[in-house]
């Protein structure tokens, strides 16, 4: 995310962060824990993706390269926890 941000204040845009909710610091189990960590990576991937297109649409090559290496970067983590079943 800082990444991005420094990208876009490099060339002068603005962009807007919207706020977080605070982290659970307490969870009922290990699977929850597990449960809430796939789903919030399943959520950023799909959100770089849907940036990556949107880039992709408007021609600007920059931020599709920058995003494609940050979504490469999270993808060599993803084997490590592809495997596990969240049924």
């Amino acid at each position: 995310m800082t990444k991005l941000v420094k990208f876009i204040n490099e060339r002068s845009g603005k962009m807007i962060v919207p706020a977080l909710e605070v982290p659970l610091s307490v969870f009922e189990s290990v699977y929850s824990l597990i449960e809430k960590f796939l789903k919030s990576e399943i959520f950023f991937r799909n959100k770089t993706i849907k940036i990556i297109f949107e880039c992709l649409e408007n021609k600007d090559y920059d931020v599709t390269n920058l995003c494609r290496g940050m979504s490469l970067k999270s993808s060599k983590k993803r084997p490590l926890h592809a495997n596990i079943s969240i049924n």
